[in-house]
């Protein structure tokens, strides 16, 4: 959506567009596409349910996930979840695992030769 960089968008900038929906369903979007909530006119509460998915160095640091959800699932969600095998320490933002790709694809390592 193009707009002006100096003014903040708004729902009525040029080219917004606003989302309808019906009770219970569900919206994928990436986080880079600008996005707000639209006026609740309805006199009611709304729930908002938001789950985020992004790259390691994005990981949330100050909210980690319960211990008991992390021991029921596998390495390879351990991992989605932001487990990097120790607890979060200064570096982290540039750490990537030894065993990133096998733990992600779900393969074993190759051997390498001696």
């Amino acid at each position: 959506m193009p707009f002006d960089s100096d003014a903040a968008p708004t729902p009525h900038t040029p080219g917004a567009v606003q989302l309808g929906g019906e009770a219970g369903d569900c919206y994928l979007f990436s986080h880079a596409l600008w996005h707000g909530p639209a006026p609740n006119h309805s006199g009611k509460g709304r729930k908002t349910l938001l789950y985020n998915y992004a790259q390691m160095f994005l990981k949330t640091y100050d909210f980690p996930t319960m211990t008991g959800v992390m021991d029921s699932c596998t390495p390879r969600q351990r991992r989605l979840l932001g487990d990097l095998g120790h607890d979060p320490r200064p570096g982290d933002y540039f750490y990537v695992p030894d065993d990133q790709e096998e733990v992600i694809y779900e393969q074993p390592r190759a051997r390498q030769a001696a």
